[in-house]
């Protein structure tokens, strides 16, 4: 690597590091300001708003980078232009090629950073924060339907007179176990075999590693037998395997876009085997695999800004405009991912979409202005 490709590189990165650190702060304040909300709620206090604002860091820090990236990019690239320095690089062979290349790996780190901790650091801390305010709050996640969750179990890992499961339950804890657990069992002509009711049920995984063992604890209910009898039965603890893992049920009290590629995979194939919606999920699998190569785009829509000369736009404008462009980006993505969600649409055109338009525009904006040398 040339000289001025390792001199643009260093100024690139210091300052996109100093744009994200300024965002971070500013959005750091809005969601302090949010978790105000719950301040004397139970045992919720001005150190749990804290702590709670400062898990959100690793989320935000995913969201913000590719913003960050562009209006770094264009700080950058437009004090290279003012000071005349790429201009003379220019002059002396720096050719499109070797500013692609540069760009390839001044967005390198980026990416791998914003990927890293969208899979790792993201869902942990997105983990801690929900068991820190049901802890302070001294309530659990629950849900806004009056029946609760649902859950159809299929029969991958069930054998003699069980068919299938349909699970009900009203909140999720922190530890993954459930609350008033009430679970349906059916034979393969659907008829019902038995109800079981219990307070709580603890899942772990099983020793199959492709299912879950559940232990229903005080579990009582019906038992329908086949000469049209029904017996009673608990409590007692009952115990049986299920294709729903924790993981899977875990994710009904965490956002799509908070759990890792992992899990996202694991649990939009349950979900498209039990027939059930998996579009949103989906979505989010796709996002997290495709988001942080955005990095990328973003550079490349800031790299016309050092083709142009300083006297022909300011620096201020210069960052304005990159500022709406990288918002614009952000909102174009969210109006997308709703449509997407409407519209039942396949969840790579939804994810690419917004992205190739966006490469599309900074190669044609990067070609106009390099041939017409502003």
């Amino acid at each position: 690597m040339d000289r001025f490709s390792r001199y643009m590189i260093r100024q690139v990165w210091l300052r996109v590091l100093m744009v994200l650190v300024g965002l971070l702060g500013l959005f750091a304040v809005f969601e302090m300001v949010g978790e105000l909300d719950r301040i004397g709620r139970g045992g919720f206090g001005f150190a749990a708003a804290l702590v709670a604002t400062f898990f959100r860091l690793p989320a935000l820090s995913v969201e913000l980078m590719p913003i960050a990236c562009l209006i770094g990019g264009l700080w950058a690239f437009a004090e290279l232009a003012g000071a005349s320095e790429f201009t003379a690089a220019r002059s002396a062979g720096y050719g499109p090629r070797r500013a692609l290349g540069a760009l390839a790996l001044m967005g390198l780190p980026f990416a791998l950073i914003t990927a890293c901790v969208s899979e790792w650091v993201v869902p942990r801390a997105e983990g801690e924060a929900a068991r820190l305010k049901a802890a302070a709050l001294g309530v659990q996640n629950g849900t806004s339907l009056k029946s609760g969750f649902w859950l159809r179990d299929p029969a991958s890992v069930m054998g003699g007179a069980v068919a299938e499961r349909m699970i009900n339950f009203q909140s999720v804890q922190p530890d993954q176990s459930l609350d008033t657990v009430v679970v349906y069992e059916f034979d393969p002509s659907r008829r019902l075999v038995r109800v079981a009711r219990s307070p709580r049920a603890v899942l772990a995984p099983a020793a199959t590693g492709q299912a879950s063992l559940w232990a229903l604890e005080g579990a009582q209910g019906l038992q329908f037998l086949p000469d049209g009898q029904v017996s009673r039965f608990g409590p007692s603890l009952l115990e049986f395997e299920s294709s729903l893992t924790p993981n899977a049920v875990s994710a009904l009290r965490v956002k799509p876009d908070q759990m890792s590629a992992r899990d996202l995979f694991a649990t939009s194939q349950f979900l498209r085997e039990a027939r059930q919606q998996s579009v949103r999920y989906e979505l989010a699998l796709w996002k997290k695999l495709l988001y942080p190569w955005t990095v990328w785009v973003m550079l490349l829509l800031a790299l016309p800004a050092a083709y142009v000369k300083g006297r022909t736009g300011s620096l201020g404008l210069k960052l304005g405009l990159g500022i709406a462009a990288g918002l614009g980006f952000h909102l174009v993505n969210s109006l997308f991912a709703h449509l997407g969600l409407l519209a039942a649409w396949p969840p790579p055109l939804v994810v690419l979409l917004p992205s190739a338009a966006a490469l599309l525009f900074g190669a044609s904006l990067l070609t106009w202005v390099q041939r017409r040398g502003l």
